[in-house]
């Protein structure tokens, strides 16, 4: 598989193919590519083509056209080229004739057809490594494994063959045509639906124009209808991505009564999610519609990082727990059609995962969207019933008028609601936790990422250049690393355009002062045209010593604390905020009216590190987040402290674009007082005033 050719990228022999280039690319930007896709075996001492192609000695030529043929066939596992009773080799695709078949529901690449030369290697290669006479397999296969997909059936009483799943009712029935084909191949012809009948076999078939040629058949493994005993067993074989999700459940005890419920379609399901300060939980149940005391219940944290978590992920987790648990009981029930009545807040969402639409990466929520599609295609006898109801009606009426499905809903609301805040108490992190038959996620710095990959890529390739740069403005490498580079990309998105370039400008020190414009060769002199100092910068905009810019930049820093503390700034982080800022505006300490707290130091070295200068730029520390964070969850306050840091560093923004405003308002109306429209005409030169034409 994809997965296995990096331990081949750095190979000289092996092409220059697109798989190499994305290791070689992911490898270079320290960027891990995860699945939990899996392909299962189809039956008994079954095994996969190009593992054991793999582990000959074959030159890689002759490797590349076993797969290229074997892409072009559409197999994957030796029972896929097999015949039903898995003694040999079907002459057909020793030969490269391609027919369809439905072993699995995959879409593959497109693969053109191989030549001649490159089928008589497939054909050498298969006899020589998987068969020891003509087309005898070495090692027979077993009973098949029973299929989550619509498959072929044979009954042997009747000669007839069957579509469709075991556990439907009535399926379409081929009946054999007048006349056989050669090799113990027989065609059949389609007749009207009949009932399923008992004791089938699994069919090996080929379509071929209207008909279907029968490559003969197999037992297939039964699974009698279990109960308790036998649920640590079937416990033992879930995967990790499923367990996790089952553990804190409670009413095991009472799964008797939910299989005879779960058999006979009386099973509801309800879930609720709820989201705070960057975490999400759920909380969901699944009971018995005939008897609300058999019930199942559970709780389960939002999977995936921080930064991704919302309310609808959360709503989300607890439908993944819930497709967990009927996945389990279905398990441990006998293969019958039945039906469930999923009940939610946000229905909408849960109807595009069941629908055939194909869900890409570009959708919200794409890695729990696939994961519960793909739990759900692995039970297709489950037939959801979706029941929509409004969320937190017990705010308008009593809980005395609420039906069953508000008062369900209400139950899941509390409980999601109280674990969510102590998993937050708990700092617990949901973003290592796997989900089933996840799609392709990527990790960089083992960090997962959910947004649009193409912004993504983009920041990794400009990362080591835009690191470079920033040391070039005497950032050392542990300042860059404690910049909160989140909360910038977060505040520059809901600034507008012209600020953003503004914004951009002032931390990289490309505006259009004196000092640059000299540099540019687009004006006279560096003079500040208000102190007559000699460099004039951004910097000195803010701190320049004339009466005017001093009395506005006091002003500015006598507003300050007032519009901190109504964006709920803690007050010691306020005393820190004003002791940096008159730092670098060159104002003498005050006494400050808040207090101040020993841990704030280190958020104060931290932010001395990178630079007060670069704060107000918007570079911020990722300690002032914490502080906040562990604030609000201390005062049990529900105020998100990344809404917080992006408001405060929207605040310093908009107070630096003032002072360049008024600068340059400044500027202009002294020098309308100079330059009189009455007193001069347009041919006259303007009069060679020091202070005005130094700042043009």
């Amino acid at each position: 598989d994809f997965l296995s050719l990096k331990n081949y990228a750095n190979i000289s022999d092996m092409p220059n193919t697109i798989a190499r280039c994305v290791w070689e690319f992911t490898s270079k930007h320290n960027i891990t590519l995860k699945t939990d896709i899996s392909e299962p075996l189809l039956r008994e001492h079954d095994s996969f083509l190009m593992e054991t192609i793999y582990a000959t000695k074959e030159p890689p030529s002759r490797i590349q056209v076993f797969n290229r043929c074997r892409i072009y066939l559409n197999v994957l596992t030796v029972a896929e080229i097999c015949n039903g009773e898995g003694t040999q080799i079907r002459p057909s695709l020793l030969q490269g004739t391609k027919r369809i078949s439905n072993f699995r529901n995959i879409k593959w690449p497109n693969q053109g057809k191989p030549i001649q030369s490159e089928w008589k290697i497939w054909e050498t290669m298969l006899r020589q490594y998987f068969c020891f006479n003509a087309c005898e397999l070495r090692n027979p296969l077993g009973k098949w494994n029973i299929p989550s997909t619509p498959s072929w059936w044979y009954f042997p009483n009747e000669d007839a063959l069957y579509y469709g799943l075991i556990s439907d009712k009535l399926c379409q029935r081929w009946t054999p045509s007048s006349y056989r084909r050669q090799k113990r191949s027989t065609t059949y012809q389609p007749s009207r639906s009949f009932q399923l009948p008992s004791d089938l076999k699994f069919a090996v078939c080929e379509s071929q124009g209207n008909s279907i040629i029968f490559h003969g058949s197999a037992p297939v493994k039964r699974y009698t209808s279990s109960s308790t005993t036998n649920f640590d067993r079937e416990w033992a074989t879930l995967p990790a991505s499923i367990k996790w999700a089952l553990t804190e459940c409670d009413g095991w005890e009472q799964l008797p009564h939910l299989l005879k419920a779960y058999n006979k379609g009386f099973l509801i399901a309800t879930t609720d999610g709820s989201y705070k300060d960057g975490k999400g939980a759920s909380a969901w149940q699944i009971q018995d519609a005939r008897d609300p005391t058999t019930i199942l219940t559970g709780k389960n944290v939002s999977p995936g990082p921080d930064k991704y978590q919302d309310s609808t992920r959360a709503e989300l987790s607890g439908c993944y727990s819930i497709s967990c648990a009927l996945y389990f009981i279905n398990k441990l029930s006998s293969l019958c059609t039945s039906y469930i009545t999923l009940t939610c807040d946000s229905t909408s969402a849960f109807k595009k995962i069941l629908s055939s639409s194909i869900l890409t990466c570009r959708k919200p929520y794409y890695d729990i969207a696939s994961s519960i599609k793909a739990l759900f295609l692995e039970i297709p006898q489950v037939k959801i019933k979706l029941h929509h109801v409004d969320g937190h009606q017990d705010q308008h009426k009593s809980f005395s008028q609420l039906d069953m499905w508000a008062k369900e809903n209400y139950w899941c609301d509390q409980e999601a609601g109280n674990y969510c805040d102590l998993t937050s108490k708990q700092s617990y992190d949901g973003s290592s936790l796997p989900l089933y038959k996840s799609p392709w996620t990527i990790w960089v710095k083992e960090i997962l990422v959910l947004d649009d990959l193409h912004e993504v890529i983009d920041e990794i390739i400009q990362e080591a250049n835009a690191i470079n740069y920033w040391r070039k403005h005497k950032y050392s490498a542990s300042s860059l690393k404690d910049v909160n580079w989140p909360a910038i990309a977060t505040t520059y998105k809901g600034l507008p355009f012209s600020r953003q370039t503004w914004s951009t400008k002032q931390a990289s020190d490309w505006a259009p002062t004196n000092k640059n414009m000299k540099r540019w060769r687009l004006g006279r002199t560096e003079k500040c045209p208000f102190c007559g100092k000699l460099e004039d910068s951004l910097h000195h905009v803010q701190t320049c010593s004339h009466p005017e810019p001093s009395s506005y930049r006091r002003s500015k820093l006598k507003d300050l604390p007032s519009k901190l503390m109504k964006l709920h700034t803690s007050p010691p982080a306020v005393t820190a905020l004003l002791a940096g800022l008159r730092k670098v505006w060159n104002e003498v300490p005050n006494i400050s009216s808040y207090f101040t707290a020993n841990w704030s130091q280190h958020i104060t070295d931290s932010q001395s590190t990178i630079g007060w200068w670069n704060l107000i730029c918007g570079k911020w520390s990722t300690y002032w987040l914490q502080h906040h964070r562990n604030l609000y969850r201390l005062t049990n306050s529900t105020r998100s402290p990344r809404r917080w840091q992006s408001s405060v560093i929207r605040l310093l923004l908009n107070t630096a674009w003032d002072f360049w405003q008024f600068w340059n308002d400044m500027q202009h109306t002294r020098l309308q007082k100079i330059v009189s429209p009455k007193t001069y005409c347009r041919r006259d030169p303007l009069p060679m005033v020091p202070w005005i034409t130094d700042g043009i």
